[in-house]
């Protein structure tokens, strides 16, 4: 099995898992670059085509995103969540 990990933000990370056994291995892990753009839709077209590329060139079978909450203090990259 191989799941791909996400941590959504203003920069979103993500870390691809092979289990086997019920024993996980990292092989890949990164950020996933997003360019500037006028309109918050086109950042996100933009981060839905290379999730997209990760899960067609590995063959994920999986898919784990890490859940968000928001605090008074802190609200880094809501915008894009």
């Amino acid at each position: 099995m191989k799941i791909l990990c996400l941590d959504p933000s203003a920069s979103t990370g993500y870390c691809l898992l092979s289990v086997d056994n019920n024993v996980a291995t990292i092989y890949d892990y990164g950020v996933i670059d997003i360019d500037e753009a006028e309109y918050l839709g086109d950042r996100c077209i933009q981060l839905m085509d290379k999730v997209g590329s990760l899960i067609e060139e590995h063959d994920i079978t999986n898919i784990a995103i890490e859940d968000y909450f928001f605090s008074s203090r802190f609200a880094t990259g809501s915008d894009v969540n």
